[in-house]
């Protein structure tokens, strides 16, 4: 008999499988990235029911002057 996941190990899995979906759009622009927010739902057991994957960049503004 094997031992269900700690709730760590889920949110840890989770996470992983949440960045590699959007890893893609991560690396061309590395420059001006500023955040990744992660937003994990989970059941009232603790399990993982869905997620959410932000990111964030600087924008660029150029001066006059």
């Amino acid at each position: 008999m094997t031992a269900e996941p700690t709730l760590v190990e889920r949110l840890q899995t989770a996470a992983a499988v949440a960045i590699a979906d959007v890893g893609p759009t991560l690396e061309p622009d590395l420059g001006r990235l500023q955040f990744v927010t992660i937003e994990l739902e989970l059941a009232n057991g603790g399990e993982v029911v869905a997620g959410t994957v932000w990111t964030q960049r600087r924008a660029g503004v150029r001066r006059r002057g």
